[in-house]
């Protein structure tokens, strides 16, 4: 994605966003664009976006917060950290009581809103788990409750892949599975598919 097809304020909103912790379907939602889009932009803008460095959490300040009847979403977004990460927090510093497991925990409003926001972005249901803190067959059985925020996605796992996208995630050092969870296909199809782009790359060098 051309670098001038973000506006100065929507790169700025972007890099501002990913300072303070968003993740990339987060930024994606608040710019208005789709998770490929972003993703690929990202990528070839290290000087907006620099990898991150790993930092702990604040297990006392989780606890509080937990204590207080927040769920993983509110904690992740109060804390700075992604859902996935604060979940397995919690399960790993939390007391029993504390640790509430997600099929038990009821789905708010504004949780539907949002998963129904990373679908039509064409974020796969694990992947939308991994960023509300919930289970895949919670995700997909909310989807079937919600059919209408969740359409069919026109030809489905057959859908061609977006092979730029997924080179220059590759060469950004993106695995195979963050790939195919971002762009909406399989493991094996992104294989496959930068496999023969690849091929086809060193066919048009040589010739």
């Amino acid at each position: 994605m051309p670098r001038n097809s973000y506006t100065a304020a929507q790169r700025s909103k972007m890099a501002r966003l990913w300072a303070n912790g968003a993740s990339q379907a987060e930024i994606a939602y608040q710019v208005g664009r789709s998770l490929q889009s972003v993703a690929s932009f990202m990528a070839d803008s290290r000087d907006y976006f620099p990898p991150r460095r790993h930092r702990a959490i604040d297990v006392e300040h989780l606890i509080r917060l937990r204590s207080e009847g927040l769920d993983p979403a509110a904690i992740a977004e109060a804390m700075g950290f992604k859902v996935c990460t604060v979940r397995r927090a919690i399960h790993q510093h939390c007391p029993p009581e504390l640790a509430l497991p997600a099929a038990a925990r009821p789905w708010t409003g504004a949780e539907v809103k949002r998963a129904s926001a990373l679908w039509l972005q064409g974020m796969r249901l694990d992947g939308i788990a991994a960023e509300l803190g919930r289970t895949s067959s919670s995700v997909a059985e909310k989807a079937k409750e919600h059919r209408g925020m969740f359409p069919r996605r026109v030809g489905g796992r057959n859908r061609p892949i977006d092979i730029q996208t997924a080179y220059v995630l590759r060469q950004s050092g993106w695995t195979h599975v963050k790939i195919a969870e971002h762009i909406g296909a399989t493991k094996n199809g992104v294989q496959k598919a930068l496999q023969n782009y690849r091929l086809k790359i060193v066919e048009e060098v040589v010739a």
